[in-house]
């Protein structure tokens, strides 16, 4: 089993190594949140809305006009929308991360104070 394990992770180092990375103004594309699915989202919209009005238009200068239009607005505005729910979910771990690390230092106070009461109880 060990042998097997050790190929995994070495296959898995692969892919890690062969990874391509699309850089651009010095950042990887590919690390931005939402950014994959919203440009995928913007390149489906894109493709249909320009069909579409070719199929009902049959002018292929009106169709691509539509379909670049409708690539950047779905783009943008699926990008806004999903960071948007990003922050909100970092806000709400941020604050979840400094409720846990409260309660880690509270966590055993409470017990104490009454083990203090039964002993003095005791005592007496």
């Amino acid at each position: 089993m060990g042998d097997l394990e050790q190929q995994i992770e070495e296959r898995i180092a692969q892919n890690e190594a062969n990874k391509q990375s699309l850089i651009i103004f010095g950042r990887d594309v590919t690390k931005i949140p939402c950014f994959k699915q919203s440009f995928f989202n913007g390149i489906l919209s894109g493709v249909g809305v320009g069909i579409i009005t070719f199929m009902f238009t049959s002018k292929p200068r009106l169709a691509s006009h539509w379909m670049v239009g409708s690539f950047g607005g779905v783009t943008i505005t699926f990008y806004c929308v999903c960071r948007y729910q990003y922050a909100k979910e970092q806000i709400v771990i941020s604050r979840m991360k400094g409720l846990m690390q409260e309660a880690m230092i509270t966590e055993g106070v409470e017990h104490e104070e009454k083990l203090k009461e039964v002993i003095k109880l005791a005592e007496a």
